[in-house]
């Protein structure tokens, strides 16, 4: 009977409260004012260390699809509030590039400490390289050979002890065995490639979707574990090739994610021909729990 109670008193907050949310209000977004100097638009983002981080970027020209002369950027900001924002490395050891992702996981090697993983992007060419961070400051290259294919404006996500990389658009090179490919994006908002997961299942990492130097887009999944060992999940998963992407890892209360752990969810994107219209966007929603 208490519990019946309870129920009863939230549905009666919901109807006579005003916190409630509408989903029809958008007057509960507030642009903040910025009191200092702050980096101009770019990308990648994340949460580490209880704060606000973005890592590279590029400049305006990118919108003239002039890639080869867009100013490309190395530099790391962060803020505790998304008003005040600090500079903390002017040049970092990786190659200038954007069209990158970050995404932060417990590293198991360092004692489940946060890391914060910079991966791909164009430098100008489509990249695989992987770089992380413990302090946002000090960068580090992994040593080990990497798999997929060169690309950007991809997403990586952790979910399940893997990373997963998925999709994207692809050009041959003749420096690698597999296809290469860019301009994958990891984010539903304004701000690229800003990655979302579920903290208490970041075992696995996941990359995916994605746009190159040509026309063709990929729908292929990879996959890293903990072993940091790269692994080919499908070449061709049921979704329709993409780029600009969303993925988030996400465990509902639903009885099937209490029972089988949380799933990954993948929505919108789109493609494009020959140049930068038309552009062919897609508002379907996919999920898995496996990659």
């Amino acid at each position: 009977m208490e519990w019946i109670l309870i129920v009863f008193v939230c549905l009666l907050l919901c109807v006579y409260g005003s916190q409630c949310p509408n989903p029809n209000d958008t007057s509960t977004w507030t642009m903040l004012p910025t009191t200092n100097q702050r980096f101009e638009p770019r990308h990648a983002s994340a949460v580490f260390h209880g704060k606000i981080w973005i890592v590279g970027g590029q400049s305006d020209i990118y919108t003239t699809r002039h890639l080869i002369q867009t100013t490309r950027r190395s530099d790391v900001w962060n803020s505790y509030d998304g008003d005040v924002w600090t500079q903390v490395i002017d040049e970092s050891q990786f190659p200038r590039r954007y069209g990158h992702t970050l995404t932060v996981f417990n590293e198991k090697s360092l004692n489940q400490a946060p890391i914060m993983v910079l991966m791909g992007g164009y430098t100008p060419m489509p990249a695989n390289d992987i770089w992380y961070t413990i302090d946002g400051s000090t960068w580090t290259q992994v040593s080990y050979t990497i798999p997929w294919a060169p690309r950007g404006w991809h997403c990586a996500i952790a979910l399940n002890k893997y990373f997963y990389v998925m999709g994207g658009n692809w050009k041959q090179m003749s420096s690698v065995a597999w296809s290469a490919r860019a301009g994958h994006a990891c984010t539903p908002h304004t701000i690229k490639n800003a990655s979302i997961g579920d903290a208490s299942s970041q075992e696995i990492g996941v990359l995916l979707a994605g746009w190159g130097n040509d026309t063709q887009m990929l729908n292929d999944v990879w996959t890293l574990d903990n072993t940091n060992t790269w692994s080919l999940a499908t070449s061709e998963a049921p979704w329709p090739v993409r780029a600009f992407t969303s993925v988030i890892s996400l465990q509902s209360h639903t009885p099937s994610d209490f029972l089988f752990g949380p799933r990954l969810w993948l929505l919108g994107g789109g493609r494009i021909g020959r140049g930068v219209f038309p552009m062919y966007t897609y508002s379907d929603v996919w999920q898995s729990r496996d990659g």
